[in-house]
């Protein structure tokens, strides 16, 4: 959502075109739709006709309902004002070229309009056939991006929500395709469902159910609003959701008039627009109380919204018990969080779901002690917070976004920020994907961290219509930065994602890693830490003052193509600043955040690979694999070193690489390399060290200024591609 383009099927094409060709008004000023049927093919059964199965499941639900009288006399009831309102209406049954849908009640007490629900199932058939919705083409999904909706309804300072009362059911359906939607239910629900008490009925509108239906409820609105062709019609468009609409506006004037056009517009297509809620008490206070929403939090796309506060609430509820990988998925899923404003609280949890799956058990399997343990402690660590955001902020044309991409081993994505000058720069949206299973570099997640960065900046100007709108990209990789800004072609996964970023016309630049929001992000954060992290909320303090900005040229300039000479020239400063950065004496550099690599195999290939890179940019003769891993071993073990406030000289010695030596006073000092490294024991790069199978270590007793030190010898190995 917002990170990747929708495809476009061919069925969706024959299924828009062939609702083209049928949607009419009838003379009561219904539209009427028909179903998109699938082309005929070999491999589709016979449709089920599913009289029998309907009758099982009617008699399987009147055994359930035996014991709660009140829920089947709602049931009934529902069927009832069905019948009255004109929803369905009663058939008999022929034998051939039908359907009959089996039904159940679904009770949501939380529901304010609609607290039963009876929900028809069309995927059902017999074995060896084929269900309807088998039979009928799903269509295209035409509803605006949700996250597109709920920016727009963010920038204005009067917002108003509102839905389309029973809106499935206000588009009559076809009579050809009435016999495919047919029921049974009882005559009398105090008798069980044998042949005497059995009543049939078929829908005359749309149900909800059907695989079409919300195409087919979706493109009619749309049909509806584009004969209308104004600028309101426009709007409404592009901020409906399924029956939802959301409406915006400058002044109380503009709100009362978009109000009434819009109900206006809807009545004309036998359509009820109710249950409408605005921040501004003197609109709620104008309209008729049935079409006012009671309460003071409402739902706004299943995110709350408090009018009288005009904030955002984001609530984390009690995680339930989970000892399988499904109710651990339903506990991680159970956030509704779409523009991914608290992402980090739930990074922890995804990376745990996809251990599970890594460990390839079964949805129901428990899960191991081990598991279970790590479970058990990192459910700790959730707290019930409660998280609340400003839902007016305020866009000018000064107005800019800043976009922040950041990786590591477990996750990589991007956080985007809204600046307008004079003004806190505010939490704007976030994307985040788990790094894949399969084991890739980290210079490559930032990358992809930097490519979710592009294409939210494509997303965030279509949907706010601001093609000029500035947005900058930020990331502490300058790697990633440094093959943005060369023309020296890279292998083809990371060249292919390189021109999607450059094509995005988005300024890049480099942010330290300690004040990158996006770290928080790719790593996870606990609720309680989040909701006081402020660099998370707001970005960088220098984003909103304006002051330190980092300042970081980059290497390479774009450049014509008759500048070759001097493309080539800026391509070897850009390899020689990279190099530069490995040989400042920094210990354990920004460039080499140790907490951002997830294993001691990932820290050293990124740093060959750095190697490599360089050495190819500046046509250098390349060394093998295992060269490079080891200059990258050095090169680690150097750094790292400098951390070392003092050791004891009379037991080490530097070998000709630079490499303190652990070397004990009765062994031969001639072949100082097959001794062990000094590493301080409280090293970053000691836990990653420590999980790696191809090293062998020495502990001793050693103390240095009050540190305990660690003796560390690495096997010659080729690195593990």
């Amino acid at each position: 959502m917002g990170i990747k383009e929708d495809e476009v099927k061919e069925e969706d094409i024959i299924a828009q075109e062939h609702f083209d060709r049928n949607v009419h008004t009838n003379e009561e000023g219904r539209i009427v739709v028909s179903f998109p049927w699938r082309p005929k093919q070999d491999n589709l059964r016979p449709l089920s006709d599913n009289f029998a199965l309907s009758s099982a499941r009617l008699y399987s639900q009147w055994n359930k309902l035996q014991s709660k009288p009140e829920l089947i006399s709602r049931y009934h009831q529902t069927i009832q004002n069905h019948i009255a309102n004109g929803i369905i209406e009663p058939t008999t049954r022929q034998h051939n070229n039908e359907y009959f849908l089996p039904h159940q009640p679904i009770w949501n007490e939380n529901s304010i309009s609609t607290k039963l629900r009876v929900v028809f199932d069309a995927s059902a058939k017999l074995q060896g056939q084929s269900s309807l919705n088998e039979y009928i083409l799903r269509g295209p999904v035409i509803l605006p991006q949700l996250l597109g909706v709920v920016m727009r309804w963010r920038l204005p300072p009067i917002a108003i929500i509102a839905d389309i009362e029973k809106a499935f059911h206000q588009l009559t359906l076809h009579i050809d395709d009435r016999k495919f939607t047919k029921f049974l239910w009882l005559k009398d629900i105090s008798r069980p469902p044998t042949t005497t008490n059995l009543a049939i009925f078929q829908f005359a509108r749309l149900p909800f159910g059907i695989i079409c239906s919300p195409f087919l409820l979706a493109a009619a609105i749309r049909y509806a609003l584009q004969k209308r062709n104004t600028s309101l019609a426009k709007e409404l468009e592009s901020n409906m959701y399924v029956d939802n609409i959301l409406l915006t506006a400058q002044n109380l004037k503009e709100a009362h008039h978009k109000y009434e056009l819009t109900k206006q517009y809807f009545a004309s297509i036998k359509m009820n627009l109710r249950q409408l809620k605005s921040n501004k008490e003197d609109f709620n206070n104008s309209l008729p109380n049935e079409d006012l929403l009671s309460g003071t939090t409402v739902k706004m796309l299943g995110i709350l919204w408090n009018i009288h506060t005009d904030q955002i609430i984001l609530k984390l509820k009690e995680l339930p018990k989970a000892t399988t990988k499904r109710t651990i998925l339903s506990a991680v899923t159970s956030v509704f969080d779409p523009l991914g404003w608290i992402s980090p609280v739930l990074i922890p949890f995804k990376t745990f779901l996809q251990e599970l799956w890594r460990d390839k058990l079964s949805w129901d399997e428990p899960l191991s002690v081990e598991r279970l343990s790590e479970w058990n402690k990192l459910s700790q660590s959730w707290t019930q917070e409660t998280f609340l955001l400003i839902r007016h902020i305020k866009i000018e044309e000064t107005s800019s976004i800043h976009i922040f991409a950041d990786a590591s081993a477990k996750a990589y994505g991007a956080v985007a920020y809204l600046l307008t000058p004079g003004q806190t720069a505010k939490l704007w949206l976030a994307k985040t994907r788990l790094a894949p299973l399969k084991a890739t570099t980290i210079p490559r997640l930032e990358l992809l961290a930097v490519l979710i960065a592009t294409r939210l900046a494509v997303t965030i100007r279509k949907e706010l219509q601001r093609k000029n709108l500035p947005i900058t990209v930020w990331s502490d990789s300058q790697i990633v930065l440094c093959w943005l800004f060369s023309s020296t072609r890279q292998p083809r996964f990371v060249e292919n994602r390189l021109k999607e970023c450059r094509q995005a016309n988005v300024s890049f630049q480099h942010v330290p890693t300690r004040e990158n929001p996006a770290d928080t992000l790719s790593r996870g954060m606990s609720p309680a830490e989040l909701k006081t992290a402020t660099l998370w909320w707001n970005g960088p303090t220098w984003l909103s003052n304006g002051e330190n900005i980092p300042a970081w040229i980059p290497p390479i300039q774009s450049l014509s193509k008759d500048n070759n000479e001097t493309q080539a020239q800026q391509d070897q400063e850009s390899v020689l600043t990279v190099a530069q950065t490995l040989r400042t004496p920094h210990p354990l550099s920004t460039l080499l955040e140790i907490q951002k690599f997830g294993s001691w195999k990932n820290l050293i290939s990124t740093i060959s690979q750095i190697y490599r890179a360089a050495d190819r940019m500046l046509k250098k003769k390349e060394l093998t694999s295992c060269e490079y891993w080891q200059k990258a071993i050095h090169f680690v073990i150097q750094k790292d070193q400098q951390l070392l406030a003092d050791y004891n000289q009379h037991v080490t010695q530097t070998d000709k690489t630079g490499i303190i030596r652990y070397v004990s006073r009765m062994e031969n000092m001639d072949n100082i390399e097959n001794h062990p490294a000094l590493l301080d024991r409280h090293s970053p790069i000691v836990p990653l060290l420590e999980e790696e199978q191809y090293l062998v270590f020495y502990i001793t007793v050693n103390v240095v200024n009050g540190g305990e030190l660690i003796h560390f010898r690495y096997l010659n190995f080729h690195p593990f591609q």
